[in-house]
C-alpha cells in the first residue's frame, strides 16, 4: 500500500469537502485527454445540488497550426455534443457524467484494494522516462525503483512549453498529455540521459530501445537517433 498516495488522497478529498460546502454543490469540472499527436477530447461536467444536470463533449484533431501575427488561432476540427435530462450517459465517447463525490468514492475504493507482490522473473518493465513527469514523478526515482525489472525502454523527449515543473505536477490528474508539456527531439528536453544510460548499462541492460519522435519531421527523427547512438556507445563501450 502506498501510504504517500493514500495521504495525497485524503488531502485531496479534505480540499474538497471544503470547496463542496462554499459552492453548494453547484460546479462544473472539464476533463481532458489528448494524444502526443494533437488529438483528443474535453468534456465538461456541470453539476447542481450535488446532481450531475449537463455533459458537453468535444473532439479536436491535428496538432496546432501556425497563423500570421494578428490573426485568429485555427480552430480545431472535431465533434462536439450536449447532453441533458435523459439524455445524460447515452454517448460512449468522453468523461461519464459522475459528481465529484463519486469519482472520490471510486479513488477512495481503488487505493483501499491490496495490490499483491509480485514475484515472478518473467515480469519485466518497459521505462518510460517521459511519462513519468506526466505523472508527476522524478523519471530517475523511477528507474532505480525498477532498475531491476527493466527489460525494454522507451525513448523519447518532453519539454515545457511554458511555465514550471511545479505547475506540472499540479496537473497531475489530467488524463493524457498536459498541454504544457510537449514532445521534442530526443537530447533536447527534459530527460538526463547520461544518468538514465549510466544507471542501465551499470546492470548490463540488452534490451531493446525504442523511439518515439519525428512529430516534427523525419530530420528530426533521424537527429534523435543520432544522438541515442552516441549515448549508447558512450555508456556501453
Amino acid at each position: 500500500m502506498d501510504e504517500a498516495k493514500i495521504a495525497q488522497f485524503k488531502k485531496s478529498l479534505n480540499t474538497w469537502e471544503k470547496l463542496k460546502e462554499a459552492c453548494g454543490g453547484n460546479y462544473t469540472y472539464s476533463k481532458r485527454w489528448s494524444s502526443w499527436v494533437g488529438f483528443g477530447h474535453t468534456t465538461d461536467v456541470v453539476v447542481e445540488n450535488n446532481k450531475v444536470v449537463e455533459r458537453r463533449y468535444k473532439s479536436f484533431s491535428g496538432r496546432p497550426k501556425l497563423v500570421a501575427p494578428g490573426q485568429p488561432p485555427a480552430k480545431p476540427k472535431g465533434t462536439s455534443w450536449t447532453e441533458t435530462g435523459k439524455e445524460l450517459g447515452s454517448h460512449k465517447q468522453g468523461h461519464p457524467a459522475k459528481t465529484l463525490d463519486e469519482l472520490y468514492k471510486e479513488a477512495g475504493e481503488i487505493l483501499d484494494r491490496p495490490v499483491p507482490a509480485v514475484d515472478d522473473p518473467s515480469f519485466g518493465v518497459n521505462y518510460d522516462p517521459s511519462n513519468a513527469f506526466l505523472a508527476g514523478d522524478d523519471p530517475i526515482a523511477l528507474l532505480d525503483s525498477v532498475l531491476d525489472r527493466v527489460v525494454t525502454m522507451h525513448a523519447s523527449d518532453r519539454y515545457l512549453a511554458e511555465g514550471t515543473l511545479d505547475d506540472l505536477r499540479r496537473e497531475e490528474n489530467v488524463e493524457g498529455y498536459a498541454a504544457r508539456l510537449r514532445h521534442g527531439e530526443i537530447g533536447q528536453g527534459l530527460n538526463d540521459y547520461d544518468a538514465i544510460f549510466s544507471r542501465m548499462s551499470g546492470k548490463d541492460f540488452s534490451g531493446w530501445i525504442s523511439v518515439e519522435d519525428g512529430v516534427d519531421g523525419m530530420d528530426q527523427l533521424a537527429r534523435s537517433v543520432d544522438f541515442l547512438r552516441g549515448k549508447i556507445a558512450q555508456h556501453w563501450a
